[in-house]
């Protein structure tokens, strides 16, 4: 089951006893830093969580699926995350 941006709000406006307002606000702004930082090309370390980074994929040469002629994918730009020994650890111990 994933997660919603409602329902982490949500449950952050509960443990930190805040009005859903705010937890909303709090959530946004921290993504929208997230959001700038990796559009500057810095990478977002989040402790005890992970890192983020932005990775430039190459031009290759792919196929096109329907019609199975070789078709140029261009350059791109593409977000990596790369999860921190302690959440590694937590999935390993299956933690929920």
């Amino acid at each position: 089951m994933s997660k919603t941006r409602r329902q982490i709000a949500e449950r952050v406006s509960i443990e930190c006893s805040i009005d859903m307002r705010d937890s909303k606000a709090i959530l946004d702004a921290i993504f929208q830093q997230m959001s700038d930082a990796l559009a500057r090309g810095e990478e977002v370390k989040l402790s005890g969580f992970g890192s983020f980074r932005t990775h430039v994929s190459p031009e290759r040469m792919g196929r096109n699926p329907k019609t199975g002629k070789p078709a140029l994918i261009s350059e791109r730009q593409r977000i990596t995350f790369k999860p921190s020994k302690a959440l590694v650890g937590r999935l390993a111990q299956g933690d929920k």
